[in-house]
């Protein structure tokens, strides 16, 4: 959600166990899916991300290219890390698709071939003119060593042979190079472990060997349906965070924001900011694939991070519906797959305000006006029954121009005879005695304040 994918895929075998109860994950999913769907989604969806710097080519001819010579895991490896390594440095960018690359490079700073070993003349012009008006390229192990069929294009033509090494990587301050150690998978042993070319007003900067060890995903089950992530070694991780970090700072490329820990070091997660407007989102992820029984710690365990935004504001915690207060920067405790939302607003939105028809006859239509806050907001609207179960077929998540929307929707003949069906989580229904009344409840999703109103319905 945080890249800005607006579905969930769900494989049905981690949802029952055998005596076809329920699994902790069913439960997990299910009360987060929940959660989503009753504002958070729209308030992050309807938010457009803050266009990327930086853009990272997914190329499918080089996977296969890589199947027939150092193999597909170690290509997928580098696919991962550079998304693992980006996504650390709070570093926004964007995949393009092979074939979009080839028609055009988009406007960014930056772009990234990870394990690129095939890329066609077209997109060899395309790279090329980008660095001659002034852009980066970064790559690793043996860009271009083929074209998009296979065919060798490496003068002299040699076949990629990668073999682990050790290497020492002396520091370069002129283009933010930094020292690296480390033992890596060289692609081509006898040429220099990094080149540094200018092209035009650009540059093009090359890896000889794959950033896989930063992270790997390793598929298992009888599909690859199933997957568990290893991180490298801390030491690892951090000198190429260093290594890519100095390189990108020094392309101008700038993180969506700053989190360090208690010790002020830089601390590793994914993060997410988007604007609308004179509003923020914000968002913070530390993920942890690997296998184990508790996937979600308690929030007292969290690790304690201070987070500087480009943005100031009021801030408010989403999820909780807490005001933390007003400035760019603060404090919380980040727990191991457990997401935060953020937002920064111009203005305070403590109050909502709501308007509606107070009897409505069955068959009527209810007509409800909200308002709260300034700027783009997203509303949570919920219709009550007297029974005190959430009728979901009448609830909506209103998106708010300048905080402010409207929602009509008709009542049913019936309605006045349901009684207690279809409760969702959290719901208990009682039977209600004649004369009590619905109720509209609505929340500002961004801080939480809200207001609820009666109506009859006779």
């Amino acid at each position: 959600l945080f890249l800005g994918a607006n579905l969930v895929p769900h494989w049905h075998g981690s949802a029952l166990n055998g005596d076809l109860t329920p699994t902790v994950n069913l439960k997990f999913y299910s009360d987060n899916l929940l959660e989503l769907k009753r504002g958070i989604g729209k308030l992050i969806l309807s938010a457009p991300l803050v266009p990327p710097q930086v853009a990272v080519l997914y190329s499918q001819p080089s996977l296969f290219a890589a199947m027939g010579t150092f193999g597909a895991n170690e290509w997928q490896s580098s696919q991962t890390a550079w998304n693992a390594l980006l996504k650390d440095l709070k570093i926004d960018f964007k995949f393009i698709p092979y074939q979009e690359f080839a028609r055009a490079i988009p406007e960014v700073k930056v772009v990234i071939l990870p394990a690129a070993i095939a890329l066609s003349a077209q997109q060899r012009q395309n790279l090329d003119a980008f660095m001659q008006a002034g852009g980066t390229v970064i790559a690793d192990f043996a860009p271009g060593h083929y074209n998009e069929h296979g065919t060798l294009q490496a003068v002299p033509a040699a076949e990629i042979r990668p073999r682990a090494t050790d290497l020492e990587l002396a520091a370069n301050p002129q283009i933010g190079i930094p020292a690296l150690t480390g033992r890596f998978q060289v692609a081509l042993p006898d040429e220099a472990v990094m080149q540094v070319k200018t092209v035009g007003k650009g540059r093009m900067i090359i890896f000889n060997f794959l950033v896989g060890s930063y992270q790997k995903v390793s598929l298992g089950g009888v599909g690859g349906e199933t997957s568990t992530v290893k991180t490298g070694a801390e030491q690892l991780c951090q000198n190429l965070r260093t290594l890519v970090g100095g390189i990108l700072n020094n392309s101008a490329v700038t993180p969506n924001c700053n989190i360090v820990d208690e010790q002020g070091k830089s601390f590793p997660c994914t993060t997410m900011l988007r604007s609308s407007g004179k509003n923020q989102v914000f968002g913070i992820l530390q993920f942890d694939g690997s296998e184990k029984e508790n996937y979600i710690g308690r929030p007292e365990t969290g690790r304690l991070v201070t987070v500087t935004l480009p943005v100031s504001g009021h801030i408010y915690d989403a999820r909780n519906g807490k005001y933390i207060g007003q400035g760019n920067q603060f404090s919380t405790r980040v727990v191991t797959d457990l997401a935060q939302v953020f937002t920064i607003l111009q203005d305070q939105a403590e109050v909502m305000e709501m308007d509606l028809q107070p009897v409505v006859s069955p068959g009527g239509t209810q007509h409800v006006r909200l308002r709260s806050g300034s700027g783009q907001q997203v509303f949570r609207l919920e219709v009550v029954h007297p029974d005190g179960s959430v009728l979901p077929w009448y609830s909506r998540n209103l998106l708010a121009p300048d905080g402010q929307a409207e929602w009509s929707f008709q009542l049913a003949f019936n309605d006045p005879d349901r009684q207690g069906q279809y409760p969702l989580p959290g719901d208990k229904p009682a039977a209600a005695a004649p004369g009590t009344p619905w109720r509209i409840r609505a929340i500002n999703v961004a801080t939480g304040a809200r207001c609820e109103k009666t109506f009859m319905l006779q």
